[in-house]
């Protein structure tokens, strides 16, 4: 299902995307996959990156931070903390410049 979400995403089918990655991320709390809501957590905050939604963004992606902190899986800490540098610079570079929203 976030498979789905993710090629929406690449088509800018910004609103469809984030259904299906929100609907993948509740199941993968409900069932307690750590990697997965980690996952989804991310590509989430490259969607709201990509909308414009910095503060969506931020936070799915320092909760998808903790997750792989938690898990001890070095590689995605490190990935998901040089999204959080992207957008920040993302940010600074957008100051009052509104992005397209979903």
């Amino acid at each position: 299902m976030g498979s789905l979400g993710v090629l929406y995403m690449e088509e800018k089918h910004y609103k469809d995307a984030e259904a299906f990655l929100q609907r993948a991320l509740a199941i993968a709390i409900q069932i307690g996959d750590q990697r997965y809501e980690g996952t989804h957590l991310s590509w989430l905050g490259d969607l709201y990156t990509t909308t414009g939604q910095f503060q969506k963004a931020r936070e799915c992606l320092e909760r998808a931070v903790k997750l792989a902190e938690d898990l001890q899986i070095e590689s995605w800490i490190q990935q998901r903390k040089a999204k959080i540098e992207k957008l920040e610079r993302l940010e600074k570079e957008a100051g009052d410049h509104a992005r397209p929203q979903i």
